[in-house]
């Protein structure tokens, strides 16, 4: 009987471990843990070396053409032939910038391409919850520092908003200083389109609370897209992805919201 509190304690220091790995094992399958994020080390130093010319990190068939050299010029480095993959994309989207969309534009796209799109009052007419978007996971995404290249679109994202928050009556003037220093080496920035951002869309939060692909570890939750709600209303409003949400709505434009560029691949 002296033993029995010494017992008593090292079950109940036995329950807790086991609680713990338990606990562990089910936030690592709940919540997509992107491991490599979580384990930084994974990335070996001499590869970060290795990468430090290439800030994007991505292949160099999405990298821009560099012109050849000619006799008496200053030397360039090699350059991928094309900045494009060399496959057709697997989604071709509809609308373009600044093509106004209404309602039953809105629904026609969630529901005839079975896009994700959350159940929620401010979107009732296109909630789609039970669409699978086009993509499982993080599949036809590929990562870098600064941006994601979609070779199911053709389209290369930003990454990160590199600006604070915007009125939309400023993101023209945010993406002609992005072309205007060649970020990351392209002039060809723009706003994204309304269906461009829910194609990205997944119908389960990643570990960033973003219903974005896994790994995706966006800075923002609601971004502009390029396209005007027509809509008979007072103020023209402007489509606005809510990726935090899961669900895109109208947006005032004097609430300041963030600008994700894209630029087109093709």
């Amino acid at each position: 009987m002296k033993d029995l509190p010494g017992i008593v304690i090292a079950v109940l220091l036995f329950l807790c471990i086991c609680s713990f790995i338990l606990f562990i094992a089910v936030f690592v399958v709940t919540r997509d843990v992107d491991v490599g994020a979580v384990i930084p080390g994974l990335l070996s130093r001499t590869k970060a070396a290795a990468d430090a010319g290439d800030p994007t990190r991505i292949p160099d068939r999405f990298k821009p053409a560099v012109a050849a050299s000619t006799a008496g010029s200053p030397p360039v480095s090699a350059a991928a032939s094309t900045a494009a993959a060399p496959h057709a994309p697997k989604y071709v989207g509809k609308y373009k910038c600044r093509d106004r969309m209404d309602s039953d534009d809105m629904l026609l796209l969630i529901l005839g391409k079975n896009l994700f799109c959350k159940k929620s009052k401010w979107s009732k007419p296109w909630n789609n919850p039970r669409g699978k978007g086009i993509r499982s996971g993080a599949d036809g995404l590929i990562f870098g520092d600064s941006v994601v290249a979609d070779s199911f679109t053709l389209i290369m994202w930003q990454r990160y908003a590199t600006s604070s928050l915007l009125p939309y009556g400023q993101i023209d003037d945010a993406v002609n200083r992005l072309n205007a220093g060649r970020w990351q080496g392209f002039d060809n920035w723009r706003p994204p389109t309304i269906e461009e951002i829910m194609a990205l869309l997944v119908p389960r939060r990643n570990r960033h609370g973003l219903y974005l692909p896994v790994g995706w570890n966006c800075n923002v939750s609601d971004i502009w897209s390029c396209n005007p709600a027509s809509d008979s209303l007072s103020i023209q409003w402007i489509w606005v992805a809510r990726m935090g949400m899961g669900r895109c709505n109208y947006g005032h434009p004097d609430i300041p919201r963030a600008l994700l560029a894209v630029r087109d691949m093709k």
